[in-house]
């Protein structure tokens, strides 16, 4: 007789070594200041952009209520003004990314955002109210037509929940677009991080829906059955049961023998009005999810759905996928989670509205929106009889044809009981996958929820006045709007040294042209062209040399002064290559340039004469020696670049004796300075020639109009024995566009190589 084969189960780190680790981004307020009245943080947030989000919310909730509530086509004249809202958008988080970089600190960005949502809520809500009291006013001045205005303000209250979900959608997707685009890559280059807040917060679909009751908005993004609060825990507990030897203790569902009579009391509100989804959310959260669990905002391998999809083999028809796990039982387990599954969920009556929170979308996309969501729900899901279905589709007023209807949803309802197994198999594992996203997306709304409510947005000029007079107030404006004086606190010398002038300028004069034009029209007047896009300023100009300075204005030595000089010289060195192509036209000597760039941490000296205003730096001197190109040097044109352009150096006679032409040399402070100004990534370019590789840093910066730019920077060795470790290295920074090429193409071979390794089994 054969022995009894005891199932095999997976221990805890064989199960979940591969599954992706979830790592919410959340908020923790505790340590701001509470304002005037001792509850809630006061924060005021920039006016220009307040009253964008206004006019924009205004708008676009007036024109959805005329368009999809009143059928006004006629009057669809109204815009959504969103170029005016991104904008300042745009410009605030711009601004507010710059001074959390220059105070070294981002806890004060999670508050920014936090409020920027709350005035979107509040706006929405007073938009809606403004309607509604103008139906009031109007039905009540125009006597005839109280009974129109009367079924509008009925109308009104139906629809509300679908007209803020298309409202708010419309806004949260431009901010997506931003987000996870251009100011992505500002944070990351500045702060280190591409987000403060977890997109997946930022961009929770139940933001949009709101008051999850009975809301025919929630299919767009969940299944249907998810709203209803004893099927939500018992799907939990289903869940649960199948994978508890695997999941912390603290995801274990709330016990189901509760009294009959049980109702869930409200809990304590800073603010209940304002964020009536904020207590809907806990309330389906206290069906199934203990407290300690969302208010402490735990996070385990369930709340990456991924991971599930995974674990039971993915959607595939026909074929399941055993993913990484090697062992050899493993399929095994696999198929048996999926028959404990399916046996669960069909003791429970579960398959049934599973499956027709699906089937419930497709129909009612051809039915139309005239017949209401849920009377197809319900009887999908076998809740409602075909009794009830007619007399529910018979009172639909405006309905073409309802015994055709009917006959749709009858015929509909069959398709359940035709599935095939496979089909059972992927229609359970999707759902359970939305489960789990739904159950993420309810905890982490809720903690939104939680802390938007913390907050108060000021107004009033006297509470402003009584906040800041308290040290409570946390402002959040554009630049334009912030009076604060800038103070300089550290600052950055560029020197160019123009070599060759003297060639071009008695090689002109010989031919009877004007050099003092020439230089003003190819290199000095495109130089101040780029000044401002760089936020440098001239020191001085002494005959073919230049100095330009960048100031930073952060009080712990932060900003983008040394970020934005080595901008500018690429700038400049591309200039003087343009003009070299014309020179070699015309004859002319060839012109060259070195730029040396010094970091000094301090601010310059400022003295004054007769009116003028002049910059004394110790930095210059240091700047000057780095631009020039030494004697013994000139003429071995040697460097990485074509035409022997770039930078080295060698230790000779007791000094480091630099190359550097049309080359940009960074001081060793410079560059570790700049590290603290903007991400940088190391990378190391074998060489092809044989000899030592090179070592790049590659990061990101933005210009003074935010626009992203990439700086290479070349790590070098001294060449020659016995280095002093102090001149052991040298950086510069690359603008030859041969070397950028070759280091994106081995970047990118990089990443594609790290990609295919990481896919293959």
């Amino acid at each position: 007789m054969a022995l009894f084969k005891p199932r095999w189960i997976p221990d805890l780190e064989e199960l979940t070594y591969p599954l992706t680790k979830i790592n919410l981004i959340q908020m923790d307020f505790s340590e701001f200041s509470k304002g005037i009245d001792n509850v809630h943080i006061d924060i005021t947030l920039s006016q220009q952009f307040s009253q964008a989000t206004f006019n924009l919310v205004q708008q676009a909730t007036q024109l959805d209520v005329a368009r999809n509530l009143w059928r006004e086509e006629k009057k669809l004249s109204l815009d959504w003004n969103k170029e005016e809202f991104t904008e300042t958008y745009k410009i605030l988080i711009e601004t507010m990314i710059h001074r959390c970089h220059h105070k070294d600190e981002t806890t004060t960005l999670p508050l920014l955002y936090t409020a920027i949502y709350r005035l979107i809520f509040i706006s929405f809500n007073s938009s809606i109210e403004q309607i509604r009291n103008q139906l009031k006013e109007v039905a009540s001045a125009q006597t005839g037509k109280s009974l129109e205005y009367h079924e509008r303000t009925v109308q009104l209250a139906k629809g509300e929940d679908s007209v803020r979900y298309r409202v708010l959608s419309m806004i949260f997707d431009l901010l997506n677009h931003y987000e996870k685009g251009h100011l992505q890559k500002i944070r990351e280059s500045l702060l280190h991080q591409p987000w403060v807040l977890s997109p997946e917060l930022l961009f929770n679909p139940l933001l949009s829906i709101g008051n999850i009751d009975q809301n025919e908005n929630l299919r767009f993004h969940y299944p249907l059955a998810l709203n209803n609060g004893p099927f939500f825990q018992t799907v939990g507990i289903v869940f649960y049961n199948l994978f508890k030897h695997w999941l912390p203790l603290v995801t274990k569902p709330i016990p189901q023998d509760r009294p009959e009579n049980w109702t869930i009391q409200k809990k304590n509100r800073f603010d209940q009005g304002t964020i009536y989804a904020y207590l809907k959310a806990e309330i389906q959260l206290d069906y199934l999810v203990q407290e300690q669990e969302y208010k402490k905002s735990h996070t385990c391998w369930m709340d990456a759905p991924e991971n599930l999809d995974a674990l039971l083999g993915g959607t595939q028809p026909k074929f399941i996928k055993t993913g990484i796990w090697e062992h050899k039982n493993w399929s095994d387990f696999q198929k048996q989670q999926l028959q404990d599954l399916q046996k669960i969920l069909q003791q429970q009556k579960l398959l049934q509205p599973i499956w027709a929170s699906y089937a419930t979308n497709k129909l009612h996309n051809k039915l139309g929106s005239i017949v209401p969501i849920f009377i197809i729900f319900d009887y999908l899901s076998g809740k409602s009889s075909k009794k009830v279905l007619t007399r529910q589709i018979e009172a639909i007023n405006g309905l073409y044809n309802p015994e055709a209807t009917i006959q749709q949803i009858d015929n509909a309802a069959k398709i359940f009981k035709q599935l095939t197994k496979d089909e059972v198999r992927v229609l359970m594992v999707t759902f359970m996958c939305d489960f789990l996203r739904f159950r993420r997306d309810l905890k982490i709304a809720w903690m939104f929820y939680y802390q938007m409510d913390q907050i108060n947005i000021l107004r009033d000029s006297q509470e402003i006045e009584l906040s800041i007079a308290n040290h409570h107030l946390y402002s959040f404006h554009i630049n334009e709007e912030d009076e604060e004086e800038k103070r300089i606190h550290t600052h950055c010398i560029l020197k160019a040294d123009l070599r060759g002038s003297t060639g071009i300028t008695s090689s002109m004069r010989e031919k009877n042209l004007n050099p003092a034009s020439y230089f003003s029209k190819n290199f000095f007047d495109p130089i101040n062209k780029v000044l401002a896009t760089y936020d440098a300023n001239k020191v001085f100009i002494e005959g073919d040399a230049l100095i330009l300075v960048n100031h930073s204005y952060s009080e712990t030595g932060g900003g983008l002064a040394i970020a934005r000089s080595c901008g500018l010289a690429i700038e400049m060195i591309k200039i003087v290559r343009r003009k070299a192509i014309e020179n070699r036209r015309h004859k002319l000597p060839p012109l060259e340039l070195g730029i040396g760039i010094v970091f000094c941490g301090e601010p310059p000296t400022f003295l004054n004469d007769d009116g003028h205003q002049i910059m004394i730096s110790p930095a210059i001197n240091w700047a000057d020696r780095l631009s020039g190109c030494h004697a013994k040097l000139k003429n071995k044109k040697k460097g990485i670049g074509e035409e022997g352009q770039g930078v080295y150096a060698r230790y000779k006679d007791d000094e480091q004796q630099r190359y550097n032409v049309n080359g940009i040399i960074l001081d060793i402070p410079a560059f570790h300075h700049l590290i603290k100004e903007i991400k940088l990534k190391d990378f190391t370019l074998k060489s092809n020639t044989g000899n030592a590789p090179h070592h790049f840093y590659i990061g990101q910066y933005p210009d003074i109009n935010n626009t992203m730019r990439w700086l290479f920077i070349r790590k070098g060795k001294t060449i020659g024995r016995e280095v002093p470790q102090a001149l052991n290295n040298y950086y510069e920074v690359i603008s030859d566009s041969s070397v950028i090429h070759k280091v994106k193409a081995a970047l990118t071979k990089k990443a594609k190589e790290k990609k295919k390794k990481r896919e293959s089994p």
